[in-house]
C-alpha cells in the first residue's frame, strides 16, 4: 500500500468517525456540484461513503465504496450525526472562504445537500474543512474526496443574443421575398 494511502486510513480513522457495521471502516466522502454558473445557485450533494478491501483514492475507478448514513464518533457506542463544515473558495485563494450549509437528508442517510452561488466564474475549490481531514490543499484530502475543483461557468448575458438575431434576420429575409415573390407574380397577371 502507497503511502498516502496509508495516510488517508490514518487520518480519516483519526477524525474519530467510524462505521457502525461489523466490518469497520473509514469515512470518505463524494462532493458534487450541478452545473455551477456564476451568481446562480448551484445544488451541492455530500455523499458519507465506506470503502471495502484495498485502500485506494476514492476516484479511482477500482475502489469498492458504498453509501453509509450511519457513523460513530470517537469511541461512542450509539451512533452520532457528523458534524460537516463545507466551504467553497477560489482554487489558490483559501482566505476568500464562503460557509456552504449542509441538510442531512434523513437520519442514517449517506446523503447531505447544500446550495452555493459563487460570486465569479474560473476555478473554485471545495473542501470539507470540518471534519479535519488534514493539511488543507492536500492530495490526502483529495484522495479521501473531502476537496474537489469545479470549474464555474459565465453566467450568460441576458436579452439579445446572436444566435436569436441570426435566426430573426433569416426569418425577416423570408418574409420580405415571399412578398417581394407575391408583388411580382400579381404584377406579372395583370401584364397579361
Amino acid at each position: 500500500m502507497s503511502d498516502m494511502r496509508a495516510s488517508v486510513w490514518l487520518l480519516v480513522l483519526s477524525a474519530g468517525l467510524v462505521l457502525a457495521q461489523p466490518a469497520a471502516g473509514a469515512m470518505w466522502l463524494r462532493i458534487t456540484v450541478d452545473h455551477p454558473v456564476a451568481g446562480t445557485p448551484a445544488p451541492i450533494t455530500v455523499t458519507t461513503l465506506v470503502m471495502y478491501g484495498q485502500a485506494l483514492c476514492v476516484d479511482d475507478p477500482q475502489a469498492s465504496i458504498v453509501p453509509n448514513g450511519t457513523w460513530y464518533s470517537g469511541s461512542g457506542s450509539e451512533p452520532s450525526e457528523p458534524s460537516f463544515r463545507l466551504i467553497a473558495y477560489p482554487t489558490g485563494r483559501p482566505n476568500a472562504v464562503m460557509a456552504i450549509r449542509l441538510t442531512h437528508r434523513a437520519v442514517d442517510s449517506a446523503y447531505w445537500d447544500g446550495s452555493v452561488s459563487f460570486p465569479s466564474s474560473g476555478s473554485w475549490t471545495i473542501r470539507m474543512a470540518q471534519p479535519n481531514w488534514g493539511d488543507a490543499e492536500s492530495e490526502t484530502e483529495r484522495c479521501g474526496g473531502a476537496r474537489v475543483d469545479v470549474q464555474v461557468a459565465t453566467a450568460r448575458a441576458q436579452g439579445f443574443e446572436w444566435p436569436w438575431l441570426a435566426g430573426a434576420a433569416a426569418f425577416i429575409a423570408l418574409v420580405v421575398s415571399l412578398l417581394a415573390f407575391g408583388q411580382r407574380r400579381r404584377f406579372a397577371s395583370r401584364i397579361m
